[in-house]
């Protein structure tokens, strides 16, 4: 199972159909001064059905969202430690908390860009 976390104020991917697979699961943080969403990337969310979520940050504040998704990623290595992470930011703010993660035993790394198929 892999796990994205996108930090959509940094990766604005325009599609995602080929690089998700059937156990992979993306969660998309969005900032609350992003309105628009490009259709292929609404239309891949919806495929993914409960596998893919939108997580819509109401205010505004410095990191507020690379808090949020700080959150999430340990919700969810608490749920479920063995599936991999790949945060998608371009923002090494996250670097030492992947190290620290990595250091404990996590399959987690930050992608400052959007992947491509395997």
């Amino acid at each position: 199972m892999t796990h994205y976390l996108i930090d959509y104020e940094s990766i604005q991917p325009k599609q995602m159909g080929d690089w998700i697979d059937e156990a992979s699961t993306v969660a998309l943080f969005i900032g609350p001064q992003q309105h628009r969403l490009p259709f292929d990337l609404v239309e891949t969310m919806q495929a993914l059905g409960a596998r893919g979520r939108y997580i819509r940050l109401e205010r505004t504040g410095k990191n507020a969202l690379d808090f949020h998704l700080a959150f999430y990623l340990g919700e969810g290595v608490g749920q479920e430690p063995e599936a991999e992470y790949r945060v998608l930011t371009k923002d090494s703010g996250f670097d030492a908390l992947i190290a620290h993660l990595q250091q404990r035993g996590v399959r987690v790394e930050r992608m400052d860009w959007e992947p491509t198929p395997d």
